[in-house]
């Protein structure tokens, strides 16, 4: 895709026709995550040619929006890399590498640089999965049957994090090894914990009445 670097308010109908086809692509992945996302393009949509941006909120941050959506990762890419992905997760990132979700981030593969192959961070990126399963995985005291895929706030004080088992199941679990959710696809896992991840936006007044 062309950089597109506009900001289009209107309903999903009216949006650049490459930008519909982004989206599109996207619903693959998810028909809930579709969902919640075309809720929110009237309120403005921004395209460059490694991400989508919906729903600017100045009143956050001068540069905030409530979802970021990265480009799709292509096959050659996911070979690549140093960590063990599901395959439910890699059609995934076939469609989109990461977002951030109202308070919810999805990591994807993180371009990197060097001989030393260190993550670029001068590029506006979805969080790497790889050094979240090889750095922060541990914090949560999980074997290398789990993988770390999504963070969102749990409270003010204490994030839940997402896993998939050896299964392919997903589970969301607390620091102190409490599970607080299980879910068997993605589809069930985007259906209910987005919904969470809205409300905490509410809550925090970072989500004005839609």
């Amino acid at each position: 895709m062309k950089r597109a670097d506009f900001m289009k308010h209107g309903n999903f109908e009216d949006l650049e026709p490459e930008v519909r086809e982004w989206i599109n692509q996207i619903r693959n992945v998810s028909e809930a995550l579709f969902l919640h996302m075309v809720d929110f393009v009237d309120k403005g949509v921004q395209c460059e040619s490694d991400y989508i941006r919906i729903y600017p909120r100045p009143w956050v941050g001068e540069k905030n929006f409530l979802f970021t959506f990265f480009k799709e990762i292509k096959s050659p890419e996911v070979d690549k890399v140093t960590c063990a992905i599901p395959e439910n997760y890699i059609d995934l990132l076939l469609s989109m590498n990461g977002a951030h979700i109202y308070s919810m981030e999805l990591f994807g593969i993180a371009s990197r640089i060097g001989q030393a192959n260190l993550i670029d961070h001068s590029k506006f990126q979805a969080r790497d999965i790889c050094y979240s399963n090889e750095r922060l995985k541990r914090q949560y005291g999980l074997s290398d049957d789990y993988t770390y895929f999504a963070v969102r706030p749990y409270s003010f004080t204490e994030n839940v994090g997402y896993f998939f088992d050896s299964a392919g199941n997903i589970s969301a679990r607390l620091k102190n090894g409490s599970v607080v959710g299980k879910w068997s696809t993605l589809e069930q896992f985007f259906q209910e914990e987005l919904e969470k991840s809205k409300s905490y936006e509410k809550e925090q007044n970072r989500l004005h009445s839609h």
